[in-house]
């Protein structure tokens, strides 16, 4: 599926995509079963609720959109605070919807979104946030909504989406890099942390390294170089200090650069909260594991099976070791 055309190979040089399918299912199939809601556009899908992120502009969007035309719902988008002074861009964005009277833009605070989720005319939900707001919003608050969600018994009695994050890890294979290797992965593992100041869901948060790696001081001293040098954020996303400090406190040999936390050498015996909470904020830490990489399995390509579909008495994919 990709390259497709000329501006692919142009556009993303080197990159190719192939959509694979399990045994039996044809490309007709898929075409014929494509397209979601879009392909019974008489039925309405209700009125759906966005709770809009706060820390990329795009996501609020790209939600109502696929509310729209993947389920035909229109939309009640509610903004998240720390994005109200946007409403007006957000309002021009997306003003032939509004105009149409399929999306209505609402702000406020915790009230205004409790009452739309909570509204009889609402049949679905859709958020992007904590963990924490979400338990709050499905379950409720308190003993009683900690009751609730072990008892897998939810307060609000309707379909609910959501994107809550995570604590994403890069695994750093070991290998005989060059100097100019080491400094380049290590921009990008701080990239990954750093964009967006660490206001990101899938901001990577954890780095694997092998403790046994000759080359790993040297990594980490680049990494700490980049992390110093990188520009000035601001902490504008709220709790962003306070998640900071208990990062400091859970690891008292956490060093602080420039505004940024790097946790090194967590024991992967006692790891503590750094993979388990999403500090959602500048905070990196690294995960050194054992191992010798010279004794690993040669890798392999994954290829297609010599028939497709395959026969029931052929395995539906083979691999073969890389010469």
């Amino acid at each position: 599926m990709l390259p497709h055309r000329v501006w692919d190979r142009l556009l993303l040089s080197g990159f190719s995509a192939e959509v694979w399918m399990p045994p039996g299912v044809t490309e007709e199939t898929v075409r014929d079963r494509a397209g979601l809601a879009l392909r019974r556009p008489a039925e309405t899908g209700g009125v759906g609720v966005v709770l809009g992120a706060g820390n990329i502009t795009s996501i609020p969007v790209l939600d109502v959109l696929y509310e729209l035309y993947a389920h035909n719902r229109v939309v009640a988008l509610k903004l998240n605070p720390v994005t109200d002074g946007l409403h007006d861009v957000f309002a021009r964005v997306l003003a032939p919807l509004v105009d149409r009277g399929v999306v209505r833009i609402l702000t406020g605070g915790v009230d205004v979104g409790t009452y739309l989720v909570n509204h009889p005319r609402v049949g679905h939900v859709h958020m992007t946030g904590s963990a924490a707001t979400h338990d709050a919003i499905v379950f409720g608050t308190g003993p009683e909504g900690a009751a609730r969600k072990k008892a897998g018994t939810p307060l609000l009695d309707k379909p609910v989406t959501s994107e809550l994050g995570g604590v994403s890890p890069t695994i750093v294979v070991p290998g005989a890099w060059s100097e100019a290797d080491l400094r380049f992965q290590a921009e990008h593992a701080a990239t990954q942390r750093l964009h967006n100041n660490g206001y990101n869901c899938v901001a990577s948060q954890i780095l694997v390294i092998g403790s046994d790696w000759p080359q790993k001081d040297r990594f980490l001293a680049h990494l700490r170089k980049v992390l110093a040098n990188a520009p000035a954020r601001t902490a504008y996303y709220p709790g962003s200090d306070d998640r900071v400090a208990q990062a400091l406190t859970a690891y008292p040999g956490a060093r602080r650069i420039e505004g940024r936390v790097l946790i090194e050498a967590i024991d992967p015996e006692d790891a503590g909260p750094a993979l388990t909470t999403e500090y959602f904020g500048p905070v990196l830490g690294v995960l050194e594991l054992p191992g010798d990489a010279r004794a690993a399995p040669p890798p392999t390509w994954l290829c297609w099976p010599t028939t497709w579909p395959p026969s029931a008495s052929s395995a539906p994919w083979r691999t073969s070791a890389v010469p």
